[in-house]
């Protein structure tokens, strides 16, 4: 699926910020946070760090699940892989090698099973103990994994509104693909009970199906910014205006 913050193929360009390097000098994320400072209008370092890592783990969870769901196939979103930096409308994620199938992916596709763990592992990853980084090799850890990482170990917070962002960006993907990916979903949901809990899955009737989407139960901190923006998704919305604002969007979105 195209992402508008979506690029491949950019090298070591300088002007990026490999994933990696977080995984041993996890304050350089801040490069990020005071470039994105102005975007949000705030030098609140734990709110924009929040939105920084939003956008982040939402692109690149987008990107890996459609993949997988569409085509049956993992992109390389590891941090050894993965670059970042700000963009006009927010966080571009990059990778640093264009993708090029190889014998290894010929053999994932025919095989389910590790192409699922392969996607559990290496483009969501596991959720880590406070202040603690993912261990192993960078081209073996998650770059969304890394992100939620960084932030806990950088900062003190909970991880359920950055997980909630990664459970988010996932349902919705498979919302668009309408009900063929609902096996799909309670799948990666089944595996990833932790995610399941963040979000709440709605469905409503369309035509001769049922289109299902997720509310979030974790408040994402957008809303305490100066622009007092509020997402669609929002916990703190009322219920009923929650519902209706997605409905809408679940039946614009599905391809």
């Amino acid at each position: 699926m195209p992402h508008e913050r979506f690029v491949g193929g950019v090298g070591d360009d300088p002007a990026w910020l490999g994933v990696d390097v977080l995984l041993v000098e996890p304050t350089a994320i801040d490069r990020l946070v005071r470039a994105a400072s102005g975007r949000f209008g705030s030098d609140d370092r734990a709110l924009v760090l929040a939105q920084v890592a939003r956008e982040a783990i939402s692109v690149l969870v987008t990107v890996g699940v459609h993949a997988w769901a569409a085509e049956r196939r993992v992109p390389d979103l590891t941090a050894a892989n993965v670059v970042v930096r700000e963009g006009p409308t927010g966080v571009v994620v990059g990778l640093r090698r264009p993708e090029v199938p190889d014998v290894v992916d010929v053999v994932d596709v025919v095989d389910d099973v590790k192409l699922f763990r392969r996607l559990l592992d290496r483009v969501l990853g596991e959720p880590l103990p406070l202040g603690a980084l993912p261990s192993g090799p960078a081209d073996q850890v998650a770059a969304a994994a890394t992100v939620v990482a960084t932030v806990r170990h950088t900062m003190r917070t909970g991880n359920r509104h950055l997980w909630g962002t990664a459970a988010l960006a996932l349902a919705s993907t498979l919302t668009r693909l309408g009900p063929r990916a609902d096996a799909d979903r309670a799948r990666l949901l089944a595996a990833r009970p932790d995610l399941a809990r963040t979000i709440e899955l709605v469905a409503v009737p369309d035509a001769d199906d049922v289109v299902t989407f997720p509310i979030r139960r974790t408040c994402c901190l957008l809303l305490k910014l100066p622009a007092g923006h509020q997402c669609g998704t929002c916990s703190l919305r009322p219920r009923d205006d929650c519902v209706a604002r997605m409905t809408a969007w679940a039946l614009r979105s599905r391809v």
